[in-house]
């Protein structure tokens, strides 16, 4: 079970559903091999199904090798050329939800809707992966950790590097506060 920065192990940290351990050797003989093969390696996790009127639809996490995920998880392999920790920033930035947000009608999250989302490298790349990490390290100690204003940081290089105006970002902000 996972969520955006968040890796949930333990039963007390879930809401529902059960946290499963699979037989290896019986998952084998019915998942593909690209799969299997694919489980054994770092990757970021994705939640595939959200609620329309979720504010964040995008959630987004870095799994460990040999994590299996259910059927409503989708996964992102880490490309040679872009750390994970960069991409699980632009995934959960507040810029990337907004637009995710604005073309998905629908409660998946689907691949292609995730490949179609802007993305490109800066000046800001390390800082964002140092980020992403400081995160990921206070979160693994204690999930209920307060990492917004790591998460802020995030949020203004992503505006810095798209030039967003005061007024395009307020939109944007205004977007993912939690109705009452």
């Amino acid at each position: 079970m996972f969520n955006r920065f968040i890796q949930k192990t333990k039963k007390a940290q879930i809401s529902q559903g059960e946290i499963e351990f699979v037989n290896l050797q019986e998952l084998s003989s019915i998942i593909s091999d690209k799969k299997l093969s694919d489980s054994s390696k770092r990757r970021i996790a994705l939640q595939g199904l959200t609620g329309v009127n979720e504010s964040r639809r995008i959630k987004a996490n870095i799994i460990d090798r040999n994590i299996f995920l259910a059927n409503s998880c989708n996964y992102l392999l880490e490309p040679a050329n872009c750390k994970l920790e960069l991409l699980l920033c632009w995934l959960n930035s507040k810029l990337l939800n907004f637009i995710f947000k604005a073309r998905s009608t629908s409660s998946n999250v689907n691949g292609y809707e995730i490949d179609n989302l802007p993305f490109c490298f800066s000046k800001y790349d390390d800082e964002l992966i140092e980020l992403a990490k400081s995160i990921l390290i206070k979160k693994s100690v204690n999930i209920l950790t307060d990492t917004s204003e790591l998460e802020r940081n995030i949020d203004e290089r992503i505006y810095e590097i798209f030039s967003l105006t005061e007024e395009e970002i307020k939109i944007i902000e205004n977007s993912t506060i939690n109705p009452s």
